[in-house]
């Protein structure tokens, strides 16, 4: 049997809306409800609205600098928060930090697109997000089928389940710590660093594209790098205590009011030195797919070194975007 997907949007993303329809064709699992292509009639907007999100298995919010001030999708998140219903949110990334109520920055926000001028490029974001979403729920989904039409098992064969289990947790546990704390991960760890550089290198080049120019500073041997735009900057670093282990090493991420230099002889006019505005610090780690990654120390949550870097780029743009905005 199909589940429903309610669609909560601004009718300014009705083209997101589209696309969300388009990757739903032909679906076995999902299928959308979208109430505006939903007519009854003599039926009022708000009763097809509570039908829907009744019908529907998941809510699905689209949220945009066009949707957020809306009195309607907040309405609807509220209604079906109330009904427990499960909420997937699609979030325009630089909106994260601004979001408060039923979603805010506080709970795991994992399907984010950057907004972008060129639609191509914004919509091939968006879609990839939706396939993440979607690929997630038929998984969720393929679970709960799967054990509607098991039998119960006995209590025996559930302490084997969770013995099994165990065993399997500590084994990775024990991979895991083997090669975080290697030669091998010390290298790993340095390689990934050097293909952030790599990576932020070939984003700049098609920001610059967009009349964005950046200063860029990168040290090799002690991997860090600092990128920086007309009077922001954010730097990442990574320091080790040892050089065959990762125990006790750390990626510094930082965002910064004022242009930094790695030179520690630099000079400023008093009031005019960098100040630091945020401070992230993530240890070397790999997930269960054996894939690099960084955990955040406060959240305690896995970050891919793409996914650092694309906030940190989206919150210099922003800040250079404001900065340009305000002189006029």
């Amino acid at each position: 049997m199909k589940q429903g997907i309610f669609i909560s949007y601004s009718d300014f993303d009705k083209d997101k809306v589209d696309l969300i329809v388009n990757e739903l064709e032909g679906n076995t699992k999902f299928f959308p409800i979208v109430i505006a292509s939903n007519r009854e009639a003599l039926k009022p907007l708000a009763q097809k609205v509570a039908d829907g999100i009744i019908q529907a298995k998941v809510i699905l919010p689209i949220l945009t600098k066009n949707s957020i001030p809306t009195q309607w999708i907040n309405q609807e998140i509220g209604f079906a928060t109330a009904l427990s219903k499960r909420i997937m949110p699609i979030v325009e990334s630089d909106l994260i930090d601004k979001l408060k109520g039923f979603i805010h920055k506080q709970i795991d926000l994992p399907y984010n697109f950057l907004p972008n001028s060129n639609k191509a490029s914004e919509y091939k974001d968006f879609i990839k997000q939706v396939r993440n979403l979607l690929a997630d729920l038929e998984e969720e989904f393929q679970k709960l089928v799967t054990a509607d039409e098991l039998p119960e098992k006995s209590d025996f064969e559930k302490s084997l389940a969770q013995a099994d289990k165990l065993n399997e947790e500590l084994e990775f546990q024990r991979q895991r710590t083997t090669f975080l704390n290697s030669v091998d991960g010390v290298e790993a760890a340095k390689t990934e660093v050097l293909n952030m550089y790599a990576d932020i290198e070939e984003k700049i080049k098609k920001l610059q594209e967009k009349k964005f120019h950046f200063g860029f500073e990168k040290e090799v041997y002690q991997p860090s790098f600092i990128l920086k735009s007309e009077g922001f900057s954010f730097s990442i670093a990574w320091h080790q205590q040892y050089s065959n282990s990762n125990e006790g090493a750390l990626l510094y991420v930082r965002k910064w009011n004022g242009h930094l230099t790695k030179d520690s002889s630099a000079f400023y006019f008093p009031g005019e030195e960098p100040k630091m505005v945020s401070d992230n610090k993530y240890t070397f780690d790999r997930n269960r797919n054996n894939e690099i990654c960084w955990l955040k120390k406060k959240k305690k949550k896995l970050y891919k070194s793409e996914k650092i870097i694309d906030v940190c780029l989206a919150w210099l743009v922003e800040q250079v975007a404001k900065k340009r905005l305000d002189r006029k």
